[in-house]
């Protein structure tokens, strides 16, 4: 009843609203803790077993990533079966990107591009190989990379020690962004139907604005002198190449086994969840447990503070 009331009262009073988002930010925090707490209990019932000894339903095995289908991350350049990459532009507001010291002009980071793909692997661990169809799975993986360039970004590029891998240069990040315009062109290129040709040169030209630091938008081109002008924070996450990890989910039989290496298959389930991690199963139900108490906590705070707020205004004090 009372949440009716603030609902109401936030459609006709404006003011109101954001006690109302609060509420309903609440309402998701702590129906989301309880997945997690749901979640915590069903890992623990779940013991790590070896992979040769692993049997249809629900298991938990631990090793490491291994198979053909690797690939390179866009970024860092990592061997790896999946990547999420997350670029936010910096967006300067009003007239300050005019200012004379660009690195003190008011502004905030936007979504510019958000980009995942993942591939099937293997879990090696001494006693076997199980294949693992990872989708719909839940990664709990660290950053492999975080990077800011540009006049606005505070200009460091951190990449994770163990991939020996060796700091990027800030063009090396602003190439990067160019990636696009090749990999369109490629996918045009295979087409080979009627005006391919045409929309090859204009993703041509947009390759080679690009990298000038000219771009394409709605309404022409917009100057940007070989990146200068303009700021990106990177945040890159991987399922690396030969690392150790965890791997929570259901076991069935591979419908598409070349041989006895490949029998067996870990996937999405209805009865277990579906998790990949370097945590080891007693880390991963700890942080599970944590994280439902944390966002249950602040669920109940929100709602609280939602419903407080609301009642303060309706009483007109």
């Amino acid at each position: 009843m009372m949440l009716s009331t603030i609902l109401f009262a936030a459609s006709v009073n404006p003011v109101l609203v954001a006690s109302g988002i609060a509420v309903a930010l609440g309402v998701l925090l702590f129906f989301w803790g309880l997945k997690n707490l749901r979640e915590s209990r069903t890992v623990a019932g779940i013991p790590e077993a070896p992979v040769r000894a692993i049997a249809a339903g629900p298991v938990h095995v631990h090793g490491k990533t291994a198979g053909d289908g690797a690939f390179m991350s866009p970024v860092s350049g990592a061997p790896c079966y999946y990547y999420k990459v997350q670029v936010e532009k910096w967006a300067p507001q009003g007239n300050q990107a005019n200012q004379a010291n660009p690195a003190q002009a008011q502004g905030r980071w936007e979504i510019f591009k958000n980009e995942a793909a993942e591939r099937t692997f293997c879990v090696e661990d001494g006693t076997g190989r199980v294949l693992v169809d990872p989708h719909s799975a839940e990664y709990d993986l660290p950053q492999t990379l975080r990077a800011e360039i540009g006049p606005h970004s505070s200009h460091y590029c951190h990449i994770d020690p163990s991939l020996g891998l060796p700091r990027l240069t800030e063009n090396q990040l602003h190439a990067a962004l160019m990636a696009d315009w090749a990999q369109a062109r490629a996918a045009v290129q295979e087409l080979g139907v009627p005006g391919a040709k045409v929309v090859d040169k204009v993703l041509a030209a947009g390759q080679k604005m690009g990298s000038m630091g000219l771009s394409m938008t709605v309404d022409g081109v917009s100057i940007n002198p070989g990146g200068i002008g303009e700021s990106y924070r990177f945040q890159e996450t991987c399922l690396l190449a030969g690392h150790e990890y965890s791997v929570i989910g259901t076991c069935d039989q591979n419908p598409s086994a070349k041989d006895e290496r490949d029998g067996k298959v870990i996937r999405k389930g209805t009865s277990a969840p579906f998790l990949i991690s370097p945590k080891t199963g007693a880390q991963l139900v700890k942080n599970l447990r944590l994280q439902g108490m944390v966002m249950i906590v602040i669920g109940i705070a929100m709602m609280a503070g939602g419903v407080a707020f609301a009642a303060l205004r309706l009483s007109g004090r």
